[in-house]
């Protein structure tokens, strides 16, 4: 608390010294504290990431031993929580520490094991969410529907390789994580409608979505993903409104033969 009158901080609980100590700390026994509300810790990781501060050693084990209680968490929180680790400008430290304290696995398990098995896929994940970190500190921030598809565009691609039939699969794969997280049907169409798109792109099948209302968003996503693998990022990805490409040529139409009358006998 600051008192106006005299000038000075009021401090019951130590908290000046754990900021000179850039140190996240608990009030009072942090195991009680994430029994209550195990939301607690997934805001103690955002913190941590967004203050660039260290979790004390109880906190952190602490979060170590509740994790699995965030199962118990009402899904909409939780789902707002992931949000904000991607809104915070520091997208990138608050999924690791969520990776490396297991919390992930709880809530996300789909990126949990994908970080896990694909060392490869894991770079390019953070890869973007650094550049979703790049574009909050110019004020540029994309909206909900880009970083998620960013955050999940690895295993869904993984998910989806060698299918026939992609739709389907797309749905089965984020049934299970659209009902852990409640999301919101919007939100999950608009995921899909992105992922989707970025077969296309890559493709360069660019003429095919381009008229097309989500393109920009696509264009964000794909802009982002081409930065993470270190590649060239086309014009039309950098400002999708001002964008010129080259069109397709469209097919060439072949004219009939007509056929002549035949020839009467004489």
């Amino acid at each position: 608390f600051y008192d106006l009158e005299r000038g000075e901080v009021i401090d019951f609980v130590g908290g000046v010294a754990d900021l000179e100590e850039r140190l996240v700390r608990t009030i009072g026994d942090p195991n009680v504290r994430f029994r209550e509300d195990p939301v607690r810790i997934l805001r103690a990781s955002k913190f941590s990431a967004r203050l660039d501060m260290g979790l004390d050693p109880e906190v952190y084990d602490a979060m170590v031993q509740h994790r699995a209680d965030l199962r118990r968490a009402a899904a909409p929180r939780v789902l707002e929580e992931i949000l904000r680790f991607l809104r915070g400008g520091a997208s990138q430290r608050s999924i690791y520490l969520a990776w490396d304290v297991g919390v992930l696995s709880e809530i996300l398990p789909e990126v949990a094991s994908f970080l896990d098995d694909e060392p490869e896929g894991a770079s390019l994940t953070f890869g973007r969410l650094k550049t979703i970190d790049a574009l909050a500190a110019e004020d540029r921030l994309p909206n909900d529907a880009v970083m998620l598809a960013a955050l999940m565009l690895g295993p869904i691609d993984e998910a989806l390789e060698g299918v026939r039939d992609v739709p389907v699969a797309y749905e089965e794969f984020v049934r299970e994580f659209a009902l852990r997280l409640s999301l919101p049907r919007r939100l999950k169409d608009r995921v899909r409608l992105l992922v989707m798109a970025q077969r296309r792109l890559r493709a360069g099948r660019i003429r095919s979505i381009a008229r097309r209302e989500y393109f920009s968003d696509a264009a964000a996503l794909y802009a982002q993903d081409q930065r993470a693998r270190g590649l060239a990022i086309p014009d039309w990805a950098n400002d999708p409104n001002e964008a010129h490409y080259e069109e397709e040529a469209p097919p060439r139409r072949r004219r009939r033969r007509r056929r002549q009358p035949p020839v009467p006998e004489s």
